[in-house]
């Protein structure tokens, strides 16, 4: 209360917090309640700096941060930010509001307590260095669901005063030049001050462009129709695929446009339509594994090309994109760390695969080329042994299905009748699923795999882990749900493509060859004993 000791006790408790070896006493003494109490009081500038460069200082300790919370610190962050006139004291309070919005514990009360328009807000200001503070703590506060639901008003406890969208995409800037046609700067660190010469952006500053885009690609996540209407009113699709073409980011946000891409395709026929108007998507959905992006983004760029090809408008441009496509499952299949990243990969792999095989005879040829059945045989032999030492049954149910399509071809049938005939082996293996016990299959289809669980995310990408638990649902009123079981569609293919072999004329004699009648027979009859499919049993 006295004016005259406030602004010593401000720097006191200022020079103790810089040493992070005092911050347990400090806390324990009451110096954190001292300081927010001080702040409050005081109408002097220098003691209200001094508080906040204490709160700076203790905020890199998490013990400290809890008590800050506790002592209602982070509100009086956030009103110094709002109120506080100089700019000294307003970048101090927006530092020390870093390792909060940081992390998860308090992500929440921050997007509660307004923080969303407190950071936004300084897109607007005409200092560089509030801009890009305001930026990266909106950027920290948007990798919760929350506050991207508040950020797009889509919550209903709380809504941002304003559409800072559009403000966002004002600091993309123009790309001067067409769309390169390599990518080769993207792969390798740049040197500082290389090339800078030769820059194809309009003004901008390369901070505000990077934390920008990470902030639209995190938007993105939600899976909303209207924030991605807005996107494409923006023009962002388009911006964002020149800036990544342009060869002037870094990895990081190249890395956040494609998330960005992928997110938004995972959605309607028409959206898919407007978001790829004009541009050339899906090779750039393909760059993802060739630019060694985590795992997680290649999986989520192949979920949205699986998206893609279900849609008959768009299945000729994925198919154009065949030998990429390959060249992908290629890489994938001879990966030595058999992870959950790969059996989820795989799972896409094969599921594209299967949905372009069903999709049209025309391109059964390209496909017969490519050695598509003699992948989907490996994702056969894959599919013994998952994460878990559990079977993969998805890969199961992609590979024979896809197999059946393309061995009853009317153009290219005998060629890959050809492929599953030559060795013999391959016949043996694919003949094998017929003794696997369809009770097994049907247990496994129903506990779930981590590859049922990506191709549950394509379909439905705002899907919560949550609602991918079955386990509350007894197997018999699950498996009363499904049309066809599990087991009777893996039975089912595999029958009908023997049965095409065997009406073949000149296959029917090999077919013979590879599978002598003593072994055919006793797998008929196990499948006929175990399976209570009409369609199984009648053929």
């Amino acid at each position: 209360e006295d004016p005259q000791l406030a602004p010593h006790l401000a720097l006191m408790a200022s020079a103790f917090a810089y040493h992070t070896d005092t911050h347990g006493e400090f806390v324990i003494q009451g110096g954190v309640r001292l300081v927010i109490d001080l702040y409050s009081r005081s109408p002097v500038e220098h003691v209200r700096l001094c508080c906040l460069l204490t709160i700076l200082y203790l905020a890199e300790t998490p013990r400290a941060r809890q008590s800050i919370a506790q002592e209602r610190g982070l509100m009086m962050l956030l009103t110094a930010c709002e109120n506080e006139t100089h700019i000294d004291l307003v970048t101090n309070a927006m530092k020390a509001m870093i390792p909060f919005a940081s992390s998860d514990d308090f992500r929440p009360e921050l997007g509660l307590e307004g923080g969303m328009d407190t950071f936004a807000s300084f897109l607007f200001s005409d200092q560089i260095t509030l801009q890009q503070l305001g930026c990266y703590l909106l950027q920290n506060l948007l990798e919760l669901k929350a506050n991207r639901r508040i950020f797009l008003g889509l919550a209903e406890e709380k809504k941002c005063e304003e559409d800072y969208l559009e403000p966002l995409t004002k600091f993309l800037p123009i790309v001067m030049k067409g769309p390169p046609k390599r990518i080769v700067r993207m792969k390798k660190p740049r040197k500082d001050g290389e090339d800078k010469e030769d820059s194809n952006l309009g003004p901008h500053d390369p901070f505000m462009l990077r934390t920008s885009i990470h902030c639209i690609a995190l938007l993105s996540l939600e899976h909303n129709e209207e924030a991605k209407e807005r996107f494409i009113e923006l023009g962002i699709p388009t911006k964002f695929y020149d800036l990544f073409y342009s060869e002037q980011i870094d990895k990081s946000s190249g890395e956040a446009v494609v998330l960005f891409f992928a997110n938004c395709l995972h959605s309607s026929s028409m959206m898919q339509g407007r978001i790829m108007k004009g541009i050339e998507v899906i090779p750039l959905l393909l760059s993802a594994k060739e630019m060694e992006f985590s795992p997680h983004t290649n999986t989520r760029c192949l979920s949205a090309l699986l998206s893609i090809s279900r849609v008959p408008d768009f299945r000729r441009m994925v198919v154009g994109q065949l030998d990429l496509i390959m060249a992908s499952v290629n890489s994938n299949l001879s990966s030595r760390e058999r992870d959950e990243d790969f059996y989820a990969t795989t799972a896409i792999h094969c599921a594209l695969l299967c949905e372009l095989a069903r999709a049209s005879t025309d391109f059964h040829e390209k496909m017969a080329k490519a050695g598509v059945v003699e992948a989907f045989l490996v994702f056969m032999t894959v599919a013994g042994r998952g994460v878990n030492d559990e079977m993969c049954i998805e890969l199961l149910m992609s590979a024979v299905f896809g197999i059946s399509a393309l061995v009853s071809s009317p153009k290219t049938g005998e060629q890959c009748m050809t492929s599953l005939l030559f060795p013999a082996t391959r016949l043996q293996l694919f003949m094998s699923l017929l003794r696997l016990p369809a009770q097994d299959i049907n247990l496994i289809y129903h506990a779930g795999t981590i590859g049922l669980r990506a191709l549950q995310r394509t379909a439905d990408p705002a899907i919560t882990p949550e609602e991918l638990q079955v386990g509350g649902l007894p197997l018999d009123e699950f498996m009363e749900r499904c049309g066809v079981k599990p087991a009777a569609f893996v039975y089912r293919n595999v029958i009908r493509t023997l049965g095409l072999l065997l009406a073949h004329s000149e296959m029917a004699e090999r077919v013979q060859q590879a599978i002598a009648a003593p072994r055919l027979v006793p797998t008929c009859l196990f499948a006929l004993k175990d399976a209570e499919d009409t369609y199984v049993n009648v053929y």
